[in-house]
């Protein structure tokens, strides 16, 4: 019984404290929806060049390959 009631005193002033804590303001809110958008991009522009520049990098290969064949393949 006497745990029940601690859980609760416990509670209790879990939500006090959370009542007490300032909302936060708008101007943060855009503001770190800002920044997670120009991470995102970031983050989204960085892969299609490396995976463009992959696949470039592989059809040259293979074009290098068709015009000039490895000994081991002839």
């Amino acid at each position: 019984m006497a745990a029940c009631s601690a859980m609760a005193f416990i509670k209790a002033q879990e939500s006090k404290k959370e009542e007490t804590q300032p909302k936060e303001s708008k101007w943060a809110k855009l503001k770190r929806g800002g920044i997670i958008g120009a991470a995102a991009i970031t983050g989204g522009t960085l892969l299609a060049i490396t995976g463009g520049m992959q696949t470039m990098l592989s059809f040259v290969t293979v074009l290098w390959n068709i015009e000039f064949p490895h000994e081991s393949a002839l």
